[in-house]
């Protein structure tokens, strides 16, 4: 899958007690009213993410990953986009 937008946010990189490497931004589309999307990069793919500044315009290959967590009140279910490549960046002037 594919989304397109300008970058609003990127977020500090966070490590986890696994080694897990994690960094995501939030992009906002061209649409109106303008929809946000916060997209994680993990491990391998967070250098693509360092050519990356504000209002920079993008093109992101991605894939939805969801979570289940089921305790006393049910199911809980939640997903996620997982950046997978830059496909094409622009840079805002």
């Amino acid at each position: 899958m594919k989304i397109q937008g300008e970058i609003l946010k990127v977020q500090d990189l966070e490590v986890f007690s696994s080694g897990k490497r994690k960094q995501s931004i939030v992009i906002g589309t061209y649409e109106s009213p303008q929809r946000e999307f916060e997209i994680h990069f993990y491990d391998e793919n967070i250098y693509q993410l360092e050519k990356l500044n504000m209002r920079d315009h993008v093109i992101i290959q991605f894939t939805l990953n969801s979570e289940v967590f089921e305790d006393d009140s049910g199911k809980s279910y939640f997903t996620h986009m997982i950046g997978i490549k830059i496909l094409e960046y622009k840079r805002f002037h």
